[in-house]
């Protein structure tokens, strides 16, 4: 090796403080040390498949003890994906496999004097490049990692057969599989040469690779199929990545169909929500909403019980409703009580315009944990619908890499652009997350909309929290039509809108119409019963007359007649005035007040009387209002300035937004600062440190490692060791050797004093001292 070819810390010592802190923000690593280990597997989970391939194949090369050149690289991949029997039209070309490489070193992985980790023109030569020493025993054949081998993707049998070809199996075979595949996939025999023996067939038929002599391991694909995981491709596939920002705008007719589905959903979960914010639901005690409730909700809502189960899905994952102790309380609680009910940020979607409220709904599906096709799967989990126990931190691992990536995700796809998600996700957790978008208008008629590729820009690769609600919220204005201006109302009292409506358009209509249809285009529908309802909440017929007339080019004479009808009849007979203090009904005498506490309304309400004309609940006070009236009695509300006579806007039960911490950069930044300042002052200690200052003799092979391990043992000396622990970090220290055997490693560290117990496959190489191995 060169002098001047510099070692891993040395390279990372070379950039400035901000871009070491970016690495380790991107990684969200936050420890002292974690700069001397960025190379472990929460690196290697950020890797697309060609990016773990190029990888592979730089450990196969050898570059963790010597610098390699591209040309290496191209020729051990092409070997690899040849025993992997990857189609030549999924391999990746030498230009893909070039940017590859200065993509790895973004990510702390590979370094060299021509790589670096800040950002770099992909299509320059990388030239000598080599990977840190502990990255090579996560590449191994035995690896407790199978998605990062190229080889792992060697089993011929075509995916759809795979379950077919498995349920054939002979008993015995097929037990075997099982039990691989329940203790980390790698079989010990001594049989693996005997064709008449189960492994032997097995591997024979592409289910098991052959590692050596003696040793098996369960073929990824096979794995998967067996624990009902997506499945790769045969071969795998590792053909570029085509960035979705960079592609061509979605077509006008995919943009069209995802809109309408989305006014449709923002619609539903309003709708939803206010229907929960009126009447808080009580949650199970496992936290859940039962059927029993759903069906409640179905009722009043008008709508089928697994649409309302969806859409409270929806509202879960944007933290629109939560559970908590709501105010004002609820009916049915009597002291404390917790209900899932509307949350403040729930209170902000129902007055925001439908750009924001499309935006919430994303935004808060991609990061959401929530799997409700876990309660599905597992038929031994006994969880129902929001239940947190269906909380999986795969699950948002996956709609962030659907949300990063702009496409419509397939099984097949995930592992080409994130192994490390697909070898843990589920075939029903992809269909479900693929409907969701869906419902989400992020895809319509199998292809992705202009809002997946927005979102797919808001989002920073690496950085899971960097999207900017109002980016998004700017982006998704710029997808959806210009809200139209005009009503077309008929003689037969329906009216027309031709295009979307604006919040305060719709909310207008809504209160003295009722909704036919919706989508892009809604049908409203006037009758008598929707005009007394607008009276009853304060509207006045010079207002919805102003309104029309500003709407409609025509209104008919009808309508005009049905307005002035209606607010001249119905009028109210008991001014009785409610106020929001813990609802409280005043009544202008004790007659009034006594007939309102006869009634069944008072008993179910609470209502308990305070003085001859003051009555209190600690139910609210839209409830308060509509038992009330459901028994003939008329309540104003206090501060009407309509008529006179007016029941309450809904006073929604709300409660705190659940509390989901995380973590921003402005809150770590001092720290990550802080763990670049401890790698910097590590490495002066380690150049200043007189003990170890002299040159090293490194050796990586088992036995050579073995017997530098006993030499240093049997001397009593020091001996630089790089291994990786059993969380799959890589740590680097000098120690003194207290015992071993070929199963284990005892050691004490010399800077802390701290033991070790270290297993001798997990060591990637021993260093020791020139002067302490030279011979006379």
């Amino acid at each position: 090796m060169p002098d001047s070819f510099p070692t891993y810390a040395d390279w990372l010592s070379g950039h400035p403080d901000d871009v070491l802190v970016d690495l380790l923000w991107r990684l969200r690593a936050f420890h002292p040390s974690s700069l001397g280990s960025v190379s472990d597997v929460a690196a290697l989970r950020r890797l697309d498949a060609t990016g773990l391939a190029v990888l592979h194949a730089l450990v196969v090369a050898g570059a963790d003890h010597q610098p390699v050149e591209l040309e290496d690289v191209t020729t051990n991949l092409t070997q690899l994906w040849d025993a992997a029997g990857t189609d030549p039209e999924r391999r990746a070309d030498t230009a893909a496999v070039r940017a590859t490489t200065h993509t790895l070193a973004s990510w702390g992985l590979v370094f060299g004097p021509g790589l670096s980790v800040s950002p770099q023109d992909p299509t320059t030569a990388p030239g000598a490049m080599k990977v840190p020493m502990h990255l090579p025993p996560l590449f191994s054949a035995t690896t407790d990692l199978p998605w990062v081998l190229v080889d792992g993707y060697r089993c011929p049998i075509p995916t759809e057969d795979l379950p077919e070809v498995l349920n054939a199996l002979p008993t015995r075979q097929r037990r075997l599989l099982d039990t691989l595949e329940l203790s980390g996939g790698i079989g010990h025999s001594a049989t693996l040469d005997d064709p008449e023996r189960p492994l032997a067939r097995m591997i024979a038929a592409g289910l098991l690779d052959r590692v050596d002599a003696q040793t098996a391991r369960l073929s990824l694909r096979v794995s998967a199929s067996i624990s009902g995981r997506v499945v790769p491709l045969p071969g795998g596939d590792f053909s570029a990545l085509e960035s979705p920002v960079a592609s061509s705008r979605p077509d006008a007719r995919t943009d069209a169909t995802a809109v309408a589905r989305v006014v449709e959903t923002a619609r539903l979960v309003a709708d939803v929500l206010q229907q929960i914010g009126n009447t808080p639901v009580r949650p199970l005690n496992a936290g859940g909403i039962g059927v029993r409730e759903i069906a409640r909700l179905s009722k009043a809502l008008g709508l089928d019980a697994a649409v309302v189960s969806d859409t409270l899905v929806l509202c879960r994952h944007a933290d629109l409703i939560a559970v908590g102790l709501p105010v004002p309380a609820p009916q049915d609680v009597i002291g404390n009580g917790n209900f899932w009910s509307l949350s403040e940020r729930g209170a902000t979607y129902l007055s925001a315009p439908l750009s924001r409220r499309w935006a919430m709904l994303v935004d808060g599906w991609r990061h959401s944990p929530h799997a409700p096709w876990s309660a599905q799967d597992d038929a031994g989990t006994d969880a129902h619908l929001l239940q947190e126990s269906l909380d999986a931190a795969e699950a948002a691992a996956l709609r962030g890499v659907v949300a990063a990536s702009g496409q419509v995700i397939t099984a097949e796809g995930l592992w080409r652009i994130r192994p490390s998600v697909a070898a843990v996700t589920s075939e029903a957790a992809v269909d479900n997350v693929r409907d969701e978008c869906v419902i989400l208008g992020l895809s319509a008629d199998g292809e992705p909309s202009s809002a997946a590729v927005a979102l797919a820009a808001t989002v920073s690769d690496g950085d899971s929290d960097s999207a900017d609600e109002d980016r998004l919220t700017a982006a998704l204005a710029d997808i959806l039509p210009a809200p139209v201006g005009m009503l077309i109302i008929q003689a037969d009292m329906t009216i027309l809108a031709p295009g979307l409506l604006d919040g305060d358009t719709e909310a207008k209509l809504r209160a003295f119409a009722d909704v036919e249809s919706t989508g892009m285009a809604s049908v409203w529908r006037v009758t008598r019963e929707s005009m007394q309802r607008a009276v009853e909440r304060g509207e006045t017929a010079e207002g919805i007359e102003d309104f029309l007339a500003g709407m409609a080019p025509d209104v008919p004479q009808s309508l005009w007649y049905l307005i002035q009808d209606t607010f001249r009849t119905h009028r109210p007979e008991t001014p009785v005035v409610g106020s929001t203090a813990a609802s409280v009904l005043t009544a202008p005498d004790e007659k009034s007040m006594a007939a309102i506490m006869d009634t069944d309304a008072a008993e179910e309400t609470g209502l308990r009387l305070l003085s001859p004309t003051v009555a209190a609940s600690s139910v609210q006070l839209s409830l308060v209002v509509e038992a009330l009236e459901d028994e003939g009695v008329t309540i104003s509300i206090d501060g009407d300035t309509g008529t006179g006579r007016a029941t309450a806007a809904p006073v929604f039960s709300t409660v705190p937004d659940p509390d989901r911490p995380a973590t921003s950069f402005t809150q770590v930044a001092d720290q990550l600062a802080g763990a670049v300042e401890g790698f910097r002052r590590t490495r002066q200690d380690e150049d200043d440190e007189a003990g170890h200052s002299g040159e090293t003799t490194r050796v990586h092979e088992p036995r050579a490692i073995m017997a530098a391990l006993r030499h240093a043992y049997d001397a009593g000396t020091s001996v630089e060791i790089s291994y990786v622990d059993a969380t799959g970090s890589a740590v680097h220290e000098w120690i003194s050797v207290v015992t071993m055997s070929p199963v284990s490693i005892i050691g004490v560290t010399e800077a802390g004093g701290q033991s070790l117990h270290i297993q001798p496959h997990r060591v990637a190489w021993v260093g020791t001292p020139v002067e302490a191995t030279d011979e006379p």
